[in-house]
């Protein structure tokens, strides 16, 4: 090998191992400030009063905004489960009620509106028809 293919040998080698380091360097600082974050918002999303089931120093938390009157809710359940029971020790579940369905309680505080500030809803609310059935019901 002469002269000239050995320095761009070793130029392109030096470049690579550069590269590689300030990849590795760069995600680490990406993870820490990451983590940092997440510590920060910890507050924002897991309540005093919210249920949690699984152990308190677990480093994975999953927060589920829940409406127990949520088709999706319901559906998406069992999946909570299982990553609970495959990782006992990693996760923890914060449960945040949320309403999400238009069948849930809030729907039935609408419905009770009265005066002008009702508008179409005061018109609806007498009528049974206009009020959709329970989840699970016919």
């Amino acid at each position: 090998m002469n002269l000239r293919t050995t320095l761009v040998i070793t130029t392109a080698l030096v470049a690579v191992i550069a590269s590689a380091a300030a990849i590795v360097l760069y995600q680490r600082s990406e993870r820490q400030k990451a983590a940092d974050h997440a510590a920060s918002q910890q507050g924002a999303m897991v309540r005093m009063h919210s249920p949690v089931m699984g152990p308190q120093a677990a480093p994975i938390t999953i927060v589920e905004f829940f409406d127990p009157a949520c088709e999706a809710c319901r559906a998406f359940y069992p999946y909570v489960k299982q990553i609970l029971a495959a990782y006992p020790r990693e996760a923890r579940l914060v449960i945040r009620y949320t309403p999400l369905s238009p069948r849930g309680p809030r729907r039935g505080r609408a419905h009770s509106r009265s005066g002008p500030s009702a508008g179409p809803l005061r018109a609806r609310a007498g009528s049974a028809a206009a009020i959709p059935a329970r989840v699970g019901q016919p």
